[in-house]
């Protein structure tokens, strides 16, 4: 009886913090003997099984889907490697200083131009599998180099 009221004296300010935190909590007991309870309480950060991206998407001849959803035009007339100029172009200009959402408001053709190119979170097995796997390849506020999917071409923006 001692025990329980113990843990839950314990633990229930654990749960109640991991509710209001973007972490998971596990709990481990390491060493147990009548009088002693050892617990480590490990917090794993949600961001290990998710990330937070934005993104930049110039469509081409190759998309899917090649229409603009910025502008509702059609990029069939743009090759892949205009697009791959257009970013590059892109590139240069953040790495001199040029501010990624303001970038991707005016110029995405994904529908997250309205979100400065933001995606939210998202986790392994909801993005194409090269977005993915750049994506979960980048730290905090990292960008990457061209990233081409079914989409059309990216540049992407690790932002939590």
């Amino acid at each position: 009886m001692i025990w329980g009221s113990f843990f839950s004296f314990l633990f229930a300010p654990v749960f109640i913090l991991s509710s209001f935190c973007s972490r998971a909590v596990d709990i481990f007991v390491v060493e147990e003997s009548a009088r002693i309870v050892i617990v480590v309480v490990s917090f794993i950060n949600i961001a290990m099984s998710t990330v937070r991206c934005s993104h930049l998407l110039v469509k081409h001849e190759r998309s899917r889907n090649p229409v603009s959803r910025r502008t509702g035009e059609s990029t069939t007339g743009k090759t892949v490697a205009e697009a791959h100029k257009e970013l590059n172009a892109f590139i240069e200009q953040i790495k001199s200083g040029a501010d990624f959402h303001q970038l991707a408001s005016k110029h995405s053709d994904c529908g997250s131009f309205r979100n400065g190119g933001d995606l939210g979170d998202f986790g392994r097995g909801q993005m194409q599998k090269p977005f993915e796997d750049a994506s979960f390849g980048l730290q905090v506020g990292e960008m990457s180099g061209i990233v081409d999917t079914d989409s059309g071409s990216h540049i992407i923006l690790r932002v939590a």
